[in-house]
């Protein structure tokens, strides 16, 4: 994405107050092994700003460069001589990114802003309204109108409910249909993995509240750093005796675990049904294979998960490898919530621009808001510079 920045290095700045930044050799053992672990750490990696408290913020690694300007902005208010007076359209982009990076803040009438809500004022040109090109896009992008209109501001709460969104209501109908674990078992007809086409599936014992039947193949495991997911979505009424086909089919794939909803809610929600791959690659062969079997199903969809078929019965996603049981829908909805709230904190914003905003700050972040794939590695957020 090239949008056109404001010209700002005359502006007036100052280090954001929520931040330290902490040198990376002064880390301690645990967190340079989470570091190293989750991160490929370059030599350009200097420190580590990290959040003060429980204020929304992630953990950013930077460069020697970004340091020593955030240490300066500690005591001043305008930028370095050389950076403030420079010719290059790249040093102003620059700064315009570690405004909206929350590293730096920046004067706009008599407050400092950064993050979401200081979009406006960096770029020249007002924002177009995207147009839908699938199914799961337009169910997505109406999620954000939604959220963006809820006026809720616990970030928590927001985020579930972009996570919940195309969920179906519990009907009594439903309740009654899948009142129990054995009622869920024979409206899908699960039966013994083994007498299904090989390779052979294992069931996984079920966990305290979890809401999922799991099973993992005798033959295949995961082995990648990142975990690649397949979604399948079809409507609640057109699951019964689902499970013989899903079975045979999943086994004509290289997935190496997959889950079902267990309840009533668990069949509700749009994501019902997910597969687990090692590649991105093996998943996108195996929703051509799923889109074949399960052709004729109607479509529930999964917001913000990129769309595989003409109708959105099948979409994959990625979960972020730095963030263990975070699961990718969830990381875009953290997301999308934090803008939401950091961008009604300006008063000065209508409310019909709020979602227009958070979109943009999306795209910002590289993330396609027209297929909902992320347009860069995950590393490349935690790395400032």
């Amino acid at each position: 994405m090239n949008l056109p920045v404001r010209h700002i290095l005359n502006s007036r700045f100052r280090a954001n107050r929520d931040y330290e930044f902490v040198v990376y050799d002064q880390l301690g053992d645990e967190e340079k092994q989470y570091f190293e672990k989750a991160f490929n750490i370059g030599a350009d990696a200097f420190g580590v700003f990290k959040p003060r408290g429980q204020n929304g913020l992630t953990l950013k690694l930077a460069n020697k460069d970004v340091a020593s300007l955030f240490f300066h902005l500690q005591e001043k208010e305008t930028l370095p001589g050389y950076i403030k007076y420079s010719k290059d359209p790249e040093i102003n982009r620059q700064i315009v990114n570690l405004v909206l990076e929350n590293i730096i803040e920046m004067e706009s009438g008599d407050d400092f802003i950064s993050g979401a809500t200081s979009y406006p004022y960096l770029y020249e040109k007002p924002s177009i309204k995207p147009a839908a090109t699938n199914y799961l896009t337009s169910l997505s992008l109406d999620a954000v109108h939604y959220a963006a209109l809820m006026g809720i501001q616990d970030l928590n709460l927001l985020s579930n409910s972009l996570y919940c969104y195309n969920r179906l209501p519990l009907s009594i109908s439903w309740e009654k249909k899948l009142e129990t674990t054995n009622s869920v078992i024979e409206y899908l007809g699960i039966v013994e993995t083994e007498h299904q086409k090989g390779p052979n599936w294992i069931q996984k014992p079920e966990q305290k509240d979890d809401r999922w039947f799991y099973w993992r193949c005798r033959s295949q495991a995961n082995h990648g750093k990142s975990i690649f997911k397949l979604y399948l979505s079809p409507h609640p009424d057109s699951m019964k005796n689902i499970f013989p086909l899903l079975v045979d089919t999943v086994s004509d794939t290289k997935a190496f675990s997959f889950k079902i909803g267990n309840d009533a809610y668990g069949l509700l929600r749009p994501d019902k049904i997910v597969l687990y791959f090692d590649t991105k690659e093996d998943a996108l062969a195996a929703g051509g294979i799923l889109k074949t079997a399960f052709n004729d199903l109607p479509v529930q969809g999964v917001p913000f998960t990129s769309q595989l078929d003409e109708r959105g019965l099948v979409s994959w996603g990625i979960d972020p490898p730095q963030s263990p049981g975070l699961s990718w829908r969830f990381w875009i909805t953290n997301r999308i919530a934090k803008y939401i709230t950091d961008v009604q904190r300006n008063k000065k914003i209508p409310a019909e621009k709020v979602s227009e905003l958070v979109l943009k700050n999306l795209e910002k972040d590289e993330i396609n808001i027209l297929n909902w794939e992320l347009n860069r590695n995950f590393d490349e957020e935690y790395f400032i510079g």
